[in-house]
């Protein structure tokens, strides 16, 4: 068999034997291997210090936010002890306590009340409910028993004057 020769003369890309091809072949792609190597390893280590660098600036944030927070509560808090105002609860008013005039109030109040609730009644002529099978009088009828309405939904029975 014979070698297959692409050409004689040396130009670019062609070589007299196949042995001399294959060298330079070799030698190139070890040196493309090497040189692809080396430029993985510089984008990988780029890639690796942004990321640091990102890490260190959001370290950076959260420290500064904690700070700002706790610093923000401290002087909150000095604020509010410096502008507390005095309890008025504990002062006697008109030299009676708390209690005791919350107990005035409210005898005052059911008094009102009771005085209200019979002149009310007097005069808008309130008549009080009489439940289901009560007795009861119609206003303008015969007065027998006790005088009250029936609920609503009944009505009172004319004969047996009673709720039904």
């Amino acid at each position: 068999m014979r070698k297959k020769v692409k050409c004689n003369k040396k130009k670019k890309g062609h070589w007299r034997n196949k042995k001399e091809h294959k060298q330079l072949k070799s030698d190139t792609t070890e040196e493309e291997i090497r040189e692809a190597k080396t430029i993985f390893s510089i984008s990988v280590n780029l890639k690796i210090f942004s990321l640091f660098l990102v890490m260190e600036s959001l370290r950076a944030v959260v420290y500064l936010s904690v700070f700002l927070s706790l610093m923000t509560s401290v002087c909150q808090g000095e604020r509010s002890s410096e502008n507390q105002l005095q309890s008025v609860s504990d002062e006697p008013v008109f030299g009676l306590a708390t209690n005791e005039l919350a107990e005035a109030l409210q005898g005052l109040l059911n008094e009102a009340d009771a005085r209200v609730g019979l002149s009310v009644e007097k005069k808008a002529s309130v008549i009080p409910r009489c439940d289901v099978g009560e007795r009861c009088a119609m206003k303008h009828g015969p007065r027998i028993g006790r005088l009250c309405d029936c609920l609503r939904g009944t009505a009172c029975n004319t004969f047996f004057l009673r709720c039904y």
